[in-house]
């Protein structure tokens, strides 16, 4: 009888064992499945669709963080409005799906110029919002420079004539406040589609 009870109570013991290990896998599956569900809506609610930059409604929450590393007084921050020319004329002259390849392509290579994908921002339409953090003026013109590269590369490899207005403003100096800053750098890429014909993306000349 002592044996039986006890083999009993050993395969009582056991199913328990059983019955909690099952019921952590699933609980370890459940919390998987939950947080890879959330991380995925969080990535949609975040990112634009077509070009996998970040959207607009994270254009103050990306100006706040980099605000904080900015604050320390060893960086600065650059905020670029930048502009497709003729966005308008590509999507009449061709179709709406090469205007799509366009942003994607150009979303792309901001992506890579500023080597941060949660920095670039679709403002709307054809315009984009990109955040720099820099030291120095020249962290500025080297960008400027390699934009310019890379953007007369992808000029030579589409049958699209694709070029781009860009405008900064710098965080302090022009403005405390995104608002300002972005309306700085607006106001000088509408001054930098005039002086297209002059090949210049900078604006201390006036374009």
């Amino acid at each position: 009888m002592s044996v039986v009870n006890a083999l009993i109570f050993s395969v009582i013991i056991d199913n328990i064992k059983i019955v909690h290990v099952l019921f952590f896998i699933v609980t370890l599956a459940t919390a998987f499945l939950l947080g890879y569900q959330y991380d995925k809506l969080k990535y949609v609610s975040e990112r634009d669709p077509l070009t996998g930059t970040r959207n607009i409604r994270n254009l103050h929450k990306v100006f706040r963080k980099l605000q904080l590393k900015a604050n320390g007084g060893s960086y600065k921050i650059a905020v670029f409005v930048i502009d497709i020319d003729d966005f308008k004329y590509i999507n009449d002259n061709y179709d709406h799906k090469t205007g799509d390849q366009v942003l994607q392509l150009v979303a792309d290579l901001l992506m890579d110029v500023f080597n941060d994908r949660n920095h670039v921002i679709r403002w709307g339409g054809d315009e984009f919002i990109v955040f720099q953090l820099i030291k120095e003026q020249g962290d500025l013109e080297m960008t400027l420079n390699r934009l310019k590269k890379e953007l007369v590369s992808l000029f030579h490899a589409m049958t699209v004539d694709i070029s781009l207005s860009i405008g900064y403003s710098l965080y302090p100096q022009n403005g405390e406040n995104l608002d300002e800053l972005v309306s700085t750098a607006d106001k000088y890429m509408y001054q930098n589609k005039k002086c297209k014909n002059e090949g210049y993306y900078g604006q201390d000349n006036g374009c």
